[in-house]
Parts: C-alpha cells; structure tokens; sequence
C-alpha cells in the first residue's frame, strides 16, 4: 500500500460468543487518490417463503418441507478509475421429503439444497465490467430399512446413503465445474 502497517476492525453488535460470523471485507486501494469514497446503496430484506405438507395413516405417511429465500444488495465505490456499482443476488432453495411406509419400518429421506448468486459490477455509463454466476447442489438421499432378525428378539436393520455436491461457476472469461458423489451402506443386527 504505502508501506506503513495498517489495521482494520470488524465488529458485531449483540453477538452472542459461539455465533459464527461470516462476512465480506472490500478495501480498494488507489495510488493516483487520496481518499476513496464508498457506500452500500441498497440492501432489500429477505423475502422468504415456506411451505409445510404433510399426511399419515397410523405409522405411514410423508412429511415434506420446502424454503425458498432470496436477497439483494448493491453498493458502489467512487475513486480515479471511476465510479463502479456491484449488485449481489443469492436465491436459495431448501426441500426436504421424509416418507413413511411399511408400517413405519422403512424410511426415505430425501434433501436438495440449490444456492444460486448472481455478482454483477457495473459502470457509471451503465456497461457491465463484470458478471459472475455461482450455482450450487447439494442433494441427499438416506434410507433406513427395519427388519425382524434371524433369531427371535433380533431386528436387522440397513441403511444406504447418498450424497454428492456439484458446483458450477462462470463469468465471461472463463467457466468450472466441480462434482462429487459418495455412496455408501450398511446394516446393524440388533
């Protein structure tokens, strides 16, 4: 910068001691200014949507919940290279079904997370500088299967799991891609 040590300090009002904090820290530096001028211009609240169903017969029956939350924000900075605004949307999609049947004796969990984030910066004449999009899934499925066991008073009971994460990322410049799946079971004989 100009090589002189500098500190910054972040802060949390009404913090309880183990809440994790996460958080973005932008500092622009300018050698051809003094100063920088920035400010967040707009922050919409969270809309949020929730939906609840659910239906059982004795120990048969399904549960299913879905979420869905959306955010935006914006700011700009004003310095010698110009004046930039970026804007930031994130929509994140939770569902999650819990099924029932055999007389309650086999159960299958199924979850998806989808997370998509929009960055977009933007010049004072309106031209875009840049544009990134992030899209995210995470979907899981468990299933838990309960059995009488080969001897009297024994119950056998197996379990699969699957769960797997694929990440995509792209902007005009370039683009990636991460996937990954996992499986895996096993039983237990009570």
């Amino acid at each position: 910068l100009d090589g002189k040590n500098h500190s910054f300090e972040l802060g949390v009002t009404n913090a309880i001691k183990y809440w994790l904090v996460d958080a973005n820290l932008h500092v622009w530096l300018d050698k051809h200014s003094a100063w920088v001028q920035a400010s967040v211009s707009v922050v919409k609240p969270l809309e949020f949507e929730q939906s609840c169903d659910f239906d059982f017969k004795q120990l048969d029956g399904s549960l299913e919940i879905e979420v869905e939350r959306k955010s935006q924000s914006s700011g700009w900075v004003a310095s010698s290279y110009g004046n930039f605004t970026t804007s930031i949307e994130k929509k994140l999609k939770f569902k999650n079904k819990i099924k029932y049947e055999q007389n309650g004796a086999h159960k299958i969990i199924k979850q998806k997370v989808k997370v998509k984030t929009q960055v977009m910066v933007v010049s004072e004449s309106g031209s875009t500088i840049s544009q990134t999009t992030m899209k995210r899934t995470y979907p899981l499925m468990l299933t838990i299967l309960t059995l009488p066991g080969p001897d009297i008073d024994t119950i056998l009971m197996m379990t699969n799991i699957s769960h797997s994460l694929n990440d995509e990322f792209s902007n005009e410049k370039l683009s990636g891609s991460v996937y990954n799946s996992q499986e895996a079971g096993g039983w237990v004989l009570l």
